[in-house]
């Protein structure tokens, strides 16, 4: 298995629109918004501590 690493890893995040979620019929909306939630606070850690190491 490969092991991430900063240097070759991105993390996209999709803005799902209100009526996008309408589309969803496996998982609970909430269920999509909160991963959704938990993925864009994972970002911005990474995105923080990635500017911190390029900048000191």
């Amino acid at each position: 298995m490969k092991h991430f690493k900063k240097e070759d890893t991105i993390m996209l995040l999709i803005d799902h629109q209100v009526g996008t979620l309408n589309f969803a019929v496996s998982r609970p909306k909430e269920m999509i918004v909160n991963r959704a939630k938990v993925l864009a606070m994972i970002a911005q850690r990474c995105i923080h501590r990635l500017s911190v190491h390029i900048y000191g």
